[in-house]
């Protein structure tokens, strides 16, 4: 029981690096399996001019995460210590760029 409430106060130390990481995962998985989704469906055409409507809505969807999850991260960075967490968070959140450019 004690080593559970002690892995609790670990982990709402460091909530904002929390928060940035899950958004990116869950952002990059809805994004992955709705790209999924219409690439089976013959509908996802990236490079079409001009970009049809579900593309230009997976790309704002995801900058709107990219940018929660990396603001999420430089609170965490400012606020917790150790601020490696964060640092890491905020590292997957620019990289989750190349998920959907990729």
């Amino acid at each position: 029981m004690r080593d559970t409430i002690r892995a609790m106060r670990s982990i709402l130390r460091h909530k904002w690096s929390l928060v940035s990481g899950t958004i990116t995962i869950l952002h990059c998985l809805i994004i992955y399996g709705v790209i999924e989704y219409l690439y089976r469906r013959d509908m996802w055409h990236p490079d079409s001019y001009p970009a049809s409507t579900s593309v230009v809505v997976m790309a704002r969807a995801h900058v709107l995460c990219m940018v929660l999850a990396d603001a999420a991260a430089v609170v965490g960075i400012i606020v917790e210590r150790p601020p490696i967490y964060a640092a890491i968070a905020f590292v997957l959140g620019l990289l989750s760029f190349f998920i959907f450019v990729g």
